[in-house]
């Protein structure tokens, strides 16, 4: 029985307060936070995927060594992943979308997230590409991509944090 005066043996959040918001969302939703990590991951791995299928495509005379196919072991296993990956993760996410467990405006960060994993991908594609004048696509990807990358990306944490301070004061109110 916990101690009325001081509280002890009570959680650290009361009957009037909510448990922090990540809290909420890991202890009861586990697999749609893994989800949201795993779809802007795979976006990259797959935007890379097709970026390294575009370089085998233009072969030109200027090739050091012809670059690998699209469809070789070391380049095709990832591919597969990354796409069973992302499909998996959109289910979780409509799902949890589906049956509210999920508000909608996560989808917001989400596509922030997967838009920097996009670029990521697609500048790490251009950064190693196997031609010998690939140098100045490389640096463009570097000057131009990594800013965006960081852009999205801070996108992505202030939506997220004004969700998550949302969620925790509609949840104090007994709104949630």
């Amino acid at each position: 029985m916990p101690d009325a005066r001081t509280g002890a043996g009570r959680p650290p959040w009361g009957p009037m307060s909510a448990p922090p918001a990540a809290l909420a969302v890991t202890h009861r939703h586990p697999w749609v936070l893994v989800a949201g990590i795993a779809l802007p991951v795979a976006v990259a791995v797959l935007a890379w995927w097709a970026g390294s299928a575009l370089n085998f495509l233009d072969q030109g005379t200027d090739y050091a060594t012809a670059p690998p196919s699209p469809l070789s072991p070391g380049l095709l296993l990832p591919g597969v992943l990354a796409l069973a990956a992302l499909a998996a993760a959109v289910v979780v996410w409509v799902r949890a979308a589906a049956s509210r467990r999920l508000r909608p405006a996560w989808w917001v960060v989400q596509a922030l997230a997967s838009g920097a994993g996009l670029v990521t991908g697609f500048c790490l594609a251009v950064i190693f590409v196997d031609t010998v004048d690939a140098n100045i696509g490389a640096g463009l990807a570097v000057l131009f991509g990594g800013p965006l990358v960081v852009v999205l990306l801070a996108g992505a944490a202030a939506v997220s944090l004004v969700l998550a301070r949302a969620r925790g004061r509609r949840a104090w109110a007994g709104e949630a």
